[in-house]
């Protein structure tokens, strides 16, 4: 059987569910598997194989990287399956070394993205779900509790725009909304500051605990809020409607490809601006105005019958991401 080779960035634990289901799929087509975390060496010539998958964030320093590994002194064939934010900070020297890698973006956004900087693009596949998981949490008994609760999992970098969440979740209880309440699942990072106010509460194991418990959170909840200013893909969202949980979003970048108004609620953005936040890119950051992402919240709270048709159209969309329906179009087109 031949040997497909998958490297990433393991550490990060949503990279390393979508490593652990490319892998599942590659070994389900016939592939003899090895995952390496990308800090590992391996030898070129004594370690060749047939195929190949760089899974990466496209910062210079790993395309770069992707360069080296890439050649055929390594494998035969050789993919980079890339996320990207906005606009890698690549000059020309960068650009010429890896003008004949093939790149895959986690998204149509992504794939645009790296166009744009020169990278020679051969289509996007998204992030995928694992259907046992979503079918065990889905037969669990979860206690929502009482009240109306909305929710968030990922990091308090500012692109992830828990400050506007923070915004919004005042307005909602200014307005009178003392039910609804917020679960902010993240952690403490540098000098981020965490969202705080009397319908705020925070989780602060973010990256520690098992993907499973992450999609129980999901499940936990009425509602789940993306507020990222910036995505690559946002894997949350359509992790949340797997388990029949609307999300609200803005509806611009990669939040707009999976987020819709027939199964969740859209904010729209009004300001596109290109960050520097030191990793390498610009990140492109859709604002929004808060006012409008309190508003999404509590027309969801407002309208229950509403919420739950969007709720099973959620999580029918999300079945065409389940890992069997979408990775081995990754794994043909190495």
């Amino acid at each position: 059987m031949p040997t497909l080779r998958l490297w990433g960035q393991i550490n990060i634990l949503s990279f390393r569910k979508q490593v652990e289901l490319i892998e599942r799929c590659a070994r389900e087509q016939g592939f003899n598997t090895a995952v390496v975390d990308i800090g590992t060496k391996v030898s070129p010539f004594r370690n060749h194989i047939e195929k190949q998958i760089l899974f990466i964030v496209a910062m210079p320093h790993l395309l770069l990287w992707a360069f080296k590994m890439g050649w055929k002194a390594y494998a035969d064939a050789t993919v980079v399956y890339a996320t990207c934010e906005g606009k890698p900070k690549v000059n020309q020297h960068i650009i010429n070394l890896i003008k004949d890698l093939r790149f895959i973006g986690v998204s149509r956004f992504a794939a645009d993205r790296l166009a744009d900087v020169g990278c020679r693009v051969i289509g996007w596949v998204p992030h995928a779900l694992d259907p046992l998981e979503v079918e065990k949490v889905e037969n669990e008994t979860i206690d929502k509790g009482d009240g109306f609760t909305v929710g968030y999992v990922g990091s308090p970098i500012p692109r992830k725009g828990l400050g506007l969440l923070n915004e919004a979740a005042k307005i909602v209880y200014e307005k009178g909304y003392k039910d609804i309440k917020f679960k902010i699942w993240t952690q403490r990072w540098g000098d981020c500051l965490l969202p705080s106010g009397p319908n705020i509460s925070i989780i602060e194991n973010f990256g520690k605990a098992e993907h499973i418990d992450v999609m129980r959170f999901y499940r936990s909840l009425d509602l789940y809020v993306q507020p990222s200013l910036a995505e690559g893909f946002g894997i949350p969202i359509i992790e949340a409607m797997s388990v029949g949980v609307p999300v609200v979003s803005s509806n611009a970048g990669p939040m707009g490809e999976l987020n819709h108004q027939e199964r969740g609620y859209l904010v729209k953005a009004t300001n596109l601006r290109l960050e520097d936040h030191g990793l390498g890119q610009d990140f492109y950051c859709y604002y929004y105005n808060p006012k409008d992402m309190a508003s999404m919240i509590i027309e969801a709270y407002e309208n229950p019958g509403e919420l739950s048709k969007k709720a099973e159209r959620a999580k029918e969309f999300a079945k065409n991401f389940y890992y069997n329906n979408v990775y081995p179009q990754l794994i043909r087109m190495i």
